[in-house]
């Protein structure tokens, strides 16, 4: 688990494309039930090819989720 901060400061932290992200937001009370728009920033990089590469993966991608009990 990290924090936003730590990902853009530790450029080398890595999980499989495969593996499934899971976002948790910190919030006294926890969200309210309902609809939630949510903005997700990926990058993609190997070691084989030049750093920041655009090749169509990552990117910006947004959401809206529902939220219930």
């Amino acid at each position: 688990t990290y924090e936003q901060d730590e990902l853009a400061e530790n450029p080398d932290i890595n999980w499989g494309i495969t593996e499934p992200a899971v976002l948790t937001v910190r919030k006294p009370g926890g969200l309210e039930l309902g609809l939630h728009d949510v903005e997700v920033f990926s990058q993609f990089s190997a070691s084989y090819l030049p750093p920041r590469l655009d090749l169509g993966f990552g990117g910006k991608a947004q959401r809206r989720l529902v939220l219930v009990r």
